[in-house]
């Protein structure tokens, strides 16, 4: 199976999760963009991935594919906690995404060694000297 197709299940799967906790983003949908980053960024290395709450999208760069599964799996978790809360512009916004995703998963986001989300051993929570 191609790394893109697995990504797609992945995001899937924790859709449906998420969705058993937060409804509204059951139709929640993955875009896998040719972007390096984030429109809105200044495209630092670990802008991989982006949520638009109002559309009810996930962008992913496709340089996600080159990421271990763990952290594919930490920014997917991280990017659907902002649609479930909507309010990506409020302070604090980045800490209580990784809490939603917690909270829909029974797992924690981590920061891994280059502060990247992921579901394996980690820095929680979220490194104060990241944007909040």
């Amino acid at each position: 199976m191609s790394k893109l197709l697995r990504l797609y299940g992945t995001f899937k799967i924790e859709r449906d999760r998420f969705a058993r906790v937060f409804p509204n983003v059951a139709h929640a949908t993955l875009m896998v963009s040719p972007r390096a980053c984030s429109p809105a960024s200044r495209c630092v290395w670990r802008d991989f991935a982006w949520a638009f709450p109002d559309h009810g999208e996930v962008h992913l760069s496709h340089r996600v594919l080159s990421l271990p599964v763990e952290n594919q799996i930490g920014l997917i978790r991280h990017e659907l906690g902002h649609l479930a809360d909507g309010h990506i512009a409020e302070p604090w916004a980045e800490q209580r995404a990784d809490d939603l995703a917690e909270r829909a998963t029974g797992e924690r986001i981590f920061y891994d060694a280059r502060d990247l989300q992921t579901i394996a051993r980690g820095q929680y929570p979220r490194p104060m000297h990241l944007h909040r």
